[in-house]
C-alpha cells in the first residue's frame, strides 16, 4: 500500500502528503498501446495483480475495509512493484449508513456497491475488471452511462470474448453477481490466474464475429445468451430502414409547444432553447414556437429565466404553481380537492416544497388549475394562428411534455398535464395536433431507505400512466368545483423514455436535461418525427404500442480535430473553391483532390452561359466605357463628349491617357464579375473576347453617326475631315491593347489556378496523414463546421487579393506605349473617379503580402483561427471535445447501439441524421459496416450535425421496473401510497410485472414481497422526510370528503 508521509490542514484544507510513485498501470497500458499491443504483457500483470491482492485482502483481513476505487489509475507503480493508493472511498465494512454512490467509478463497481452494501469480497469483482482491461484492452461491461453500467453490473453477464478461454470462468467466477460465489480472498482469485498457462488472445476476426449480431431480417423473437448478451433466434429486432421518398412531403418542420415540468422538465427546456437557437439552418426561430415551464418550487424558475443567460425563456413562459400553508387550503370549497386525500393539506412541508412527494404537486395543480387553465389557452391559441397563417406547414402542431419519473411535481403533474392539453384544443376546435411525453428514468440505489421513494414515484407514475393510457377506461376530471366530466381520451399518443443514468450520480444528473433536451431537438427538427410518425400512431393502445424508449448519440469519426487541422481544412475548402472557378469546370478539378470527399463545400456548376447572355454582358461592359450605341446617350452626356475629345485629341499625352482610364474602366468591369463568380474563368474569358470584337463591331456600324455627331463640336473635337479616320483608329488601338491585356492575364491566371492546385494537393495530403480513412470519414464536427465557415472570407479574400494583383497587372509591351507621366503620377482628378491601371496594381501589391506558398496560407488561416476562438471564447480543449456533453459514438459502434430495454423485446428503428452534402459518404459507412439495409438515412439542415436515434416500440414492463428500480415489497407498498387521486380505482403496483388479471396479480405480489430483490426495510409513510414538518400523517386517511 502507498504510504503516507504526512497529514497536514494548509489553508483549511486538508493535504495527505504520500511517495512518490514513478507512474500507474494505467500509463502502462498506454505505453502498451502506442507499441501496438491491445495490452500488458500477461507475465508482468499477473505480477502485479499478486501485490494488489496482497494489499487488497490486508485491508478486508485485517481491518474490514473495502477499497472500492479500484482501477488501473488507482494502482501505482514503485521499483517495478505495484501499490494500492487513492482511499477515498474506503469503507469499513461494519457501517452500514453511509452512501457510496456519489464518488464511485461505474465502470468497475461490484453490484453489491450500487446498493450500498459493499462486501469483503467487492474489491475482486473491481480486480477481476482491471485484470481483463490490462490484458485486453476491452472491458467486460460497455455502458456508455453510469445508469447503464449499472444496470449491466446488476443485472447482465459481462462480456468475457475478449480473454483467453482458459480465463474465462475464472473471471467469470470472480465477477459473479453474488459475492458469495466468488473466491474468498483476492489471492486466491490470482492463484486461479497464475495456474492457468499463457495462452495467446483471440483474434480481431473472431473477436468481431463474436460481437456483431445478426442483423438480417426482422422478428420479435429473441432470446438472452449468459455469455454473448443479446443473440436472435435466426432474425433481428431492427426494422428495415424506410424509404426517404415516403418523407420528402413532410420536410418542412411545424411549430411546437415546449411543457417543462418539475425541475428537470423546466432545465431541459432551457437545453432545448440553447439547441435551437444555434440551429440556424431551421426556418423558425425559437420565438416561432410556445415555451411553458410549469414547477412549484422557484429555484429552477429563477435560472432559466435569468436574462444573463443566452438560452434564457421567455418571462411569459415561467409559470410556478406556490404550494400554500395547510390553513389555505382548508379555507376552500372541499369539492375542489375532492380527487385528492384529504390527508395532505395536513401535511405540507413547512419549505412549502414538494420534497418528491407527488400528491403535494397533485393538491397545488388543483388550487391553481383555472388560472394554469387560462394560461395554456393563451399559449395554444396562439400557436393554432400561427399554424393555420402559415402556408408551408406540412405536419401537425407537436406538444413536448417534459419531466422526470422520480421527481414530486413532474412525475404527478404529467398525466394531468395531457389531459389539460387535451381538454385546451378541444374547447378550440383543433385536432391537428400531436401530443407526446417525454419523460427520464433513472436507476435507483436501495443503499439507503429514504432511496425508496424515487423508485416509488417512478413505479406509481408508470403505474398510473399505464391505467390512464387504457382506452376503455373512463377517465375522471381533476377540476370538480366548474367541469367534472369523464372521458376516455388518452392522455398522450406516446411517452418516450430516455436513459436518466444513476439517480444519486451528481454528473448524470447533469447530464440529463441535455439528454432530453437532444431527443426532443433532432424528433422536432429532423425527419425523425416524420420516419416514425406510422409506428407512433398506429401501434395498440397498450404498453407495447404507446411506450417508446429512445437513445441518441452524436456520430464522430475516431479522430480529434486541433486546431491546425481545422486551419488545414479550412485552406483546402476556400482553395478548392477558387480551383473549381478558374478551372475550366468543376469535374475537371474534383478529380484531382479529394476534399469534395470530406463534405467540401464546392461550388455548383457556374451558370450556363448562353449567348444571349454574352452578348448583354459585352454590351454592357462596352457601355461602362462609354461607347454607347444609342447616340443620344453621348450627346446628352457632357463626360461622355469629354471622353470622346480626349480620345480624339492630337496630343498624343492626351489620348494615351484616356487609353489608361478606359482600360481602367475594363478592369473594374472584369474584377465586379470575377468576385460574384456567376460563371467561371473560361466563361469569363469568352465575355471578354466578345467585348474585344465588340469594338470591331462598334467601329463599323456606329463610327458614322459618331463622326456626324461630333462635326456639331469643331472646339472640341477639331477638324472633322478625318474624324471617320481618328475614331476607327483609336478604338482599333483600344482593341489591340485590350487583346495585349487579355492575354497577359490568362496567362497569369493559368499560372495562378496551377498553383493554387498544386497548394490544395500539398495540405491535402498533409491532411491526409492526420486523419485516418481522410475522403471516406465525411462526419466533421458542427463546431468545426462553424469555424471553417466563419474564416472562409478572410481566407477567400486572401485568394481574391492574389487574384485581384494579376488582373490588375498592366502588359509589358503596353507599359511601354503609355506615357511616363501616365503611369508614375496619376491624375487625381481622373473622371469617373477612376485611377489608372498600374495605380491600382500599386497599391493593391502594397496592402496585400503576395502569398508565395501554402505555407504562407496556412499561417494566415492559423492566425486568424486564433483571433475566432478569442472572439467566441473557445479554447483548444474545446475544439477537441467539440462542445460535446456527452461522448459520442463511430460508425464502427452503430450497428451495437440500441435503447435501455429493448435487447430482449420490441422493434428498433435506427435512424442516422445528417447534412445533404454527406449522405452519400454515409450511405458508403453504413454498407460498410453491414447495418445499412436496417438504418433509414435522413438529411437535416448542416448546423444539426450527424446524429444516431434508436428508437424502440414493444417493451417489457417487467424487465423495465427489475432493471431500473428494482422494487421491494416495501417500495411497491410505499408507490401504493403515492397515488395522487383517491377517485380512481388504480391497478395494483403488481400489474406492471403481469398483465394477468387481478386476482393473479395478487399472489404475484405477494411472491415478489416475500422474495424482493432487495431486502429495503418497510419504510412507513410517515416517515418520509418531509423538510421541517412536525406534522404526522394519518394512516386511515384517504376516504372523499
Amino acid at each position: 500500500m502507498l504510504s503516507l508521509e504526512r497529514i497536514e490542514i494548509v489553508d483549511g484544507r486538508l493535504t495527505i502528503v504520500t511517495e512518490l510513485a514513478e507512474g500507474s498501470l494505467l500509463d502502462r497500458l498506454e505505453k502498451a498501446r502506442r507499441q501496438g499491443s491491445p495490452g500488458m504483457p500477461r507475465a508482468e500483470l499477473l505480477d502485479f495483480m499478486r501485490d494488489t491482492a496482497d494489499a487488497l485482502d490486508f485491508l478486508a483481513q485485517k481491518h474490514s475495509l473495502q477499497h472500492l476505487d479500484v482501477k488501473p489509475g488507482n494502482l501505482l507503480i514503485i521499483a517495478n512493484r505495484v501499490k494500492v493508493a487513492d482511499f477515498g472511498l474506503v469503507k469499513d465494512l461494519h457501517e452500514v449508513d453511509d452512501s457510496l454512490v456519489g464518488g464511485l467509478t461505474p465502470i468497475y463497481s461490484a453490484p453489491e456497491v450500487f446498493d450500498g452494501r459493499p462486501d469483503y469480497r467487492s474489491d475482486q469483482y473491481s480486480l477481476a475488471i482491471v485484470f481483463m482491461e490490462l490484458l485486453t484492452g476491452r472491458v467486460p461491461f460497455n455502458g456508455r452511462t453510469a445508469g447503464e453500467l449499472a444496470r449491466q453490473h446488476l443485472n447482465q453477464a459481462p462480456k468475457l470474448e475478449a480473454l483467453p478461454p482458459a480465463d474465462r470462468n475464472i473471471i467469470r467466477r470472480a465477477l459473479s453477481k453474488n459475492p458469495l460465489d466468488r473466491y474468498p480472498s483476492c489471492r486466491q482469485f490470482v492463484d486461479q490466474l497464475l495456474k492457468v498457462r499463457s495462452t495467446a488472445l483471440p483474434t480481431a476476426n473472431k473477436l468481431e464475429k463474436a460481437a456483431t449480431p445478426n442483423t438480417s431480417t426482422v422478428n420479435p423473437t429473441h432470446q438472452f445468451n449468459e455469455t454473448q448478451g443479446l443473440t436472435s433466434v435466426g432474425q433481428s429486432l431492427f426494422q428495415p430502414a424506410i424509404p426517404l421518398e415516403q418523407l420528402t412531403d413532410q420536410w418542412v418542420n411545424s411549430r411546437c409547444l415546449f411543457i417543462g415540468l418539475g425541475g428537470q422538465g423546466v432545465l431541459s427546456l432551457a437545453e432545448l432553447r440553447s439547441d435551437l437557437i444555434h440551429n440556424v439552418d431551421d426556418r423558425l426561430t425559437c420565438d416561432d414556437h410556445q415555451w411553458l415551464a410549469i414547477d412549484t418550487s422557484p429555484s429552477e424558475l429563477e435560472i432559466v429565466t435569468d436574462g444573463s443567460v443566452l438560452q434564457r425563456l421567455p418571462n411569459d413562459s415561467a409559470v410556478r404553481l406556490p404550494i400554500q400553508a395547510p390553513q389555505a387550503y382548508r379555507r376552500c370549497d372541499p369539492i375542489q380537492f375532492a380527487p385528492l386525500s384529504r390527508r395532505w393539506m395536513y401535511n405540507i412541508p413547512r419549505s412549502l416544497r414538494t420534497d418528491g412527494v407527488r400528491p403535494i404537486a397533485t393538491l397545488s395543480l388543483i388550487a391553481n388549475y383555472q388560472p394554469l387553465t387560462a394560461i395554456l389557452e393563451q399559449k395554444v391559441a396562439k400557436l393554432i394562428q400561427q399554424h393555420q397563417q402559415d402556408s408551408t406547414a406540412q405536419t401537425p402542431i407537436r406538444v413536448y411534455v417534459v419531466a422526470s419519473l422520480h421527481g414530486g411535481t413532474g412525475a404527478a403533474l404529467l398525466s394531468e398535464m395531457g389531459f389539460l392539453l387535451r381538454k385546451v384544443f378541444a374547447q378550440l376546435a383543433f385536432s391537428n395536433y400531436r401530443l407526446c411525453g417525454v419523460v427520464s428514468a433513472a436507476t435507483t440505489s436501495n443503499s439507503r431507505a429514504s432511496s425508496s421513494l424515487p423508485a416509488a414515484n417512478a413505479l406509481v407514475t408508470l403505474s398510473e400512466l399505464t391505467h390512464w393510457m387504457d382506452p376503455d377506461v373512463d377517465k375522471p376530471s381533476i377540476d370538480y368545483l366548474t367541469n367534472f366530466n369523464t372521458s376516455t381520451t388518452q392522455p398522450f399518443d406516446w411517452v418516450t423514455m430516455i436513459d436518466g443514468g444513476l439517480y444519486e450520480d451528481r454528473i448524470a444528473a447533469e447530464q440529463n436535461p441535455r439528454n432530453l433536451a437532444r431527443h426532443i431537438a433532432l424528433d422536432c427538427q429532423s425527419l425523425a418525427a416524420a420516419a416514425l410518425a406510422e409506428s407512433r400512431t398506429t401501434g395498440k393502445p397498450t404498453a407495447q404500442g404507446w411506450l417508446r424508449t429512445a437513445y441518441c448519440a452524436s456520430v464522430q469519426p475516431q479522430y480529434s480535430w486541433t486546431p491546425q487541422m481545422i486551419a488545414q481544412w479550412s485552406c483546402i475548402r476556400s482553395l478548392a473553391s477558387l480551383c473549381c472557378f478558374l478551372s475550366k469546370s468543376n469535374s475537371q478539378f474534383s478529380q484531382t483532390g479529394s476534399s469534395t470527399n470530406l463534405a467540401c463545400t464546392l461550388p455548383e456548376d457556374q451558370l450556363p452561359l448562353t449567348d444571349q447572355a454574352c452578348d448583354e454582358l459585352s454590351r454592357r461592359m462596352l457601355q461602362e466605357m462609354g461607347f454607347h450605341e444609342d447616340m443620344s446617350q453621348v450627346l446628352n452626356n457632357p463626360d461622355s463628349i469629354s471622353q470622346w475629345a480626349r480620345r480624339l485629341a492630337q496630343d498624343d499625352s492626351v489620348r494615351r491617357q484616356q487609353f489608361v482610364q478606359d482600360l481602367n474602366h475594363w478592369q473594374r468591369s472584369i474584377l465586379r464579375i470575377a468576385r460574384m463568380r456567376l460563371y467561371n474563368w473560361s466563361q469569363m474569358e469568352r465575355i471578354l473576347q466578345t467585348v474585344i470584337q465588340g469594338f470591331e463591331s462598334y467601329a463599323k456600324s456606329h463610327v458614322p453617326q459618331l463622326a456626324q455627331l461630333f462635326a456639331q463640336f469643331p472646339d472640341m473635337m477639331g477638324d472633322s475631315s478625318d474624324m471617320i479616320h481618328r475614331v476607327r483608329k483609336y478604338l482599333s488601338e483600344l482593341a489591340t491593347l485590350c487583346g495585349r491585356y487579355y492575354n497577359n492575364v490568362s496567362s497569369g491566371v493559368q499560372q495562378f489556378a496551377d498553383r493554387l492546385a498544386s497548394w490544395h494537393c500539398d495540405l491535402d495530403s498533409a491532411l491526409k496523414s492526420k486523419i485516418p480513412g481522410y475522403g471516406e470519414r465525411v462526419l466533421v464536427p458542427i463546431l468545426v463546421q462553424l469555424l471553417c465557415a466563419r474564416m472562409s472570407g478572410a481566407i477567400d479574400g486572401k485568394l481574391q487579393a492574389q487574384l485581384q494583383i494579376i488582373l490588375q497587372d498592366i502588359p509589358e509591351e503596353l507599359r511601354q506605349s503609355l506615357p511616363a507621366p501616365a503611369i508614375v503620377a496619376p491624375s487625381s482628378g481622373t473622371q469617373d473617379g477612376g485611377a489608372d491601371a498600374n495605380s491600382s496594381a500599386t497599391t493593391a501589391n502594397s496592402q496585400v503580402e503576395s502569398i508565395r506558398h501554402p505555407g504562407q496560407l496556412l499561417r494566415f488561416a492559423e492566425v486568424q483561427l486564433a483571433t475566432l476562438c478569442r472572439e467566441m471564447d473557445i479554447s483548444e480543449q474545446d475544439i477537441i471535445r467539440d462542445n460535446y456533453h456527452h461522448t459520442p459514438v463511430t460508425f464502427e459502434e452503430l450497428g451495437r447501439q440500441s435503447p435501455m430495454f429493448a435487447a430482449n423485446s420490441g422493434s428498433i428503428y435506427r435512424l442516422l441524421i445528417t447534412g445533404q452534402q454527406q449522405i452519400a459518404g454515409v450511405d458508403r459507412q453504413l454498407a460498410a459496416q453491414g447495418i445499412r439495409q436496417q438504418t433509414s438515412l435522413l438529411p437535416a439542415p448542416p448546423s444539426l450535425g450527424t446524429h444516431l436515434v434508436c428508437d424502440a416500440v414493444g417493451l417489457n414492463f417487467a424487465q423495465i421496473v427489475t432493471g431500473l428500480w428494482r422494487p421491494s415489497g416495501a417500495t411497491m407498498n410505499l408507490a401504493d401510497r403515492l397515488r395522487t387521486r383517491v377517485d380512481v380505482v388504480w391497478p395494483p403496483i403488481v400489474k406492471l410485472f403481469d398483465p394477468r388479471p387481478e386476482s393473479a396479480c395478487s399472489a404475484k405480489q405477494d411472491s415478489i414481497q416475500q422474495n424482493s430483490l432487495v431486502e429495503t426495510p418497510s419504510v412507513p409513510l410517515d416517515s418520509i422526510p418531509l423538510s421541517g414538518t412536525t406534522m404526522v400523517i394519518s394512516p386511515a386517511a384517504g376516504q372523499l370528503p
